[in-house]
């Protein structure tokens, strides 16, 4: 087992190179975000944030769509914290 992980993960599935995992998280993505624009609400919680990935995904599809939805966004590991901050200082 690899022992500097970020928050848990041991594979970076985010930003792989690989094209079988490139395809599936595309797929996740616009999977999530057709779901999520199905709603009409204005304020989420993202629990077990992770460096981010996902939130700014959100944010940014909803800033596209001109909505204004409060995303809240939580994490347990400080470590995971510090690299969505430097990730995405803007969150």
């Amino acid at each position: 087992m690899k022992e500097n992980n970020i928050g848990g993960n041991y594979f970076d599935k985010h930003n792989s190179k690989n094209p079988l995992v490139k395809i599936l998280m595309k797929n996740f993505y616009n999977t999530y975000v057709n779901l999520v624009n199905r709603e009409k609400f204005i304020k989420m919680i993202d629990i077990g944030c992770g460096e981010g990935h996902l939130t700014n995904i959100l944010k940014n599809n909803f800033k596209n769509k001109n909505r204004h939805v409060e995303i809240v966004a939580l994490e347990y590991d400080q470590k995971t914290v510090d690299l969505a901050n430097k990730l995405y200082p803007d969150l």
